[in-house]
């Protein structure tokens, strides 16, 4: 990014589990042990890290916290760059 001026960001691709807002959560929590879980067996991690990717089991508060950076600094981007959806 630092070619389009814009030092400092660096770009990555992440994925993750999202549910509708007001999930109950006994529901949330279950899908995030389901999930963690599954990304704890051993074939999961090894496929990933094998294309240059890591895997994270964040808390869904972290996970809420690590989103909400994420759209603070691309607002930025997209303000800074004159990026706009028309």
């Amino acid at each position: 990014m630092s070619e389009s001026s814009l030092e400092g960001y660096e770009v990555a691709t992440w994925y993750g589990v999202l549910l509708p807002a007001g999930t109950p959560t006994p529901i949330a929590g279950r899908i995030h042990a389901d999930v963690t879980r599954a990304i704890r067996l051993p074939e999961l991690p090894e496929r990933f890290m094998g294309e240059g990717e890591s895997v994270v089991a964040n808390t869904p508060d972290e996970f809420r916290a690590f989103i909400s950076r994420e759209l603070v600094k691309w607002a930025r981007v997209a303000k800074e760059s004159g990026a706009n959806v028309d």
